[in-house]
Order: structure tokens, then sequence, then C-alpha cells
């Protein structure tokens, strides 16, 4: 399988650094970095040890914000939109789930028919889960991008990919929460710093 996923590496997809037994839709704390294309700072800069936001950084901001209250499933924790990159804590939770006869669209109706006719999809296996850590970032980086080239920002890019720990504990929480807090004060010293 290793050799499998090595063969094109480089070539046609990104090596992942994902866990592969690990369920990325099912619950669990995340702490997430996401940079811009060739860490580029286009999201604002410091000054005084405070971030302030260009008009991507507020466009970041906003959609961050949107995408915990369009999510059932999804708690933010701490976040800081630094000048070329993204730290946040996520939390994904176990959904409730929905009776399937209680709301019948199009795509219900098409996704329980294949399911009836016990037809495996061959994309299965290699798309994110709906509700997935995967799919929420590649969503929220998409209308980002969307909104930031509707606003004449046509060369803005993410960086492919995003960089993700597990939380495994309510040390490695706190840990993590500092880190993000005190973000802005260590400006000088990050390792995405432009110098």
């Amino acid at each position: 399988m290793r050799e499998e996923r090595d063969r094109f590496a480089g070539k046609y997809r990104i090596h992942s650094d994902r866990l592969p037994d690990w369920d990325y839709a099912g619950p669990g704390w995340y702490f997430i970095t996401i940079c811009t294309k060739h860490k580029v700072p286009c999201f604002g800069e410091i000054t005084e040890d405070k971030v302030r936001l260009s008009e991507i950084g507020l466009i970041v901001e906003q959609e961050w914000e949107k995408t915990g209250v369009k999510r059932s499933n999804v708690v933010l924790d701490e976040y800081v939109i630094m000048p070329n990159h993204f730290h946040a804590i996520i939390s994904i939770r176990r959904e409730q789930p929905v009776d399937p006869s209680s709301v019948e669209t199009l795509r219900a109706t098409s996704l329980r028919s294949i399911a009836q006719d016990d037809q495996p999809s061959r994309f299965t296996e290699i798309s994110p889960k709906a509700g997935s850590l995967g799919t929420i970032l590649r969503a929220f980086k998409a209308v980002v991008t969307r909104k930031a080239r509707i606003m004449g920002h046509s060369d803005f890019a993410w960086q492919p990919g995003y960089y993700e720990h597990i939380i495994r504990d309510e040390e490695d929480l706190n840990r993590i929460r500092e880190t993000i807090q005190l973000n802005p004060l260590r400006w000088a010293l990050d390792p995405y710093h432009p110098s």
C-alpha cells in the first residue's frame, strides 16, 4: 500500500502526513496551520505586537467565523490570522443522525438508489468524507479565494494542503492555545516570518 502511495508522490499528488487509520470526520480536536502560496504576507501586518488585518485578512476572519456557524458539527476555538498564515484549533463533534425519510432531495434520492443497487463508487475510497477536516478546510480555502479574487486580489492563492496536529489531551490543548495567543508577540522569531 505504501509503495502504491509513494509511486506518484511529487508528480501527481502531494504526500500526506495524515494518519491512515484516523477518522477525520469523527469527533476530534485539531490544531491546523494554513499558509499563503509562497508565504506571501497578504493577510495584514504585525504592528506593536498586534495583528492589523488587510482586506484579505478580514475575509479570512469572516469566513472562519462562518465555518463555525454553518456547520453544526464544528466548534471553533482559539485562532490567529498572521501576515502569511493562519493558525486555529477546531473541534469536530459527532453530528446528530438525520432520518433520511425526513429530508427528500434529488441528491438523497440518488444516494439511496446507489446504496440500494449496492454498487460501490470508486470515488468513496479517494474522496474525503463529508464533514471531515479535509472537506471543511477545502471549502474554507475555496470561499476565501473566490471572495478575495472578486475583490480584485487576482493573485491571491493558498499553499496546497495544510498542516494538522491531532490534539490528544487537555495539556496539549492548553499549550497550543497559548502558542496561538502569543504568536503575534513572537512574529520576529516565527518560522513563517519572511525574513
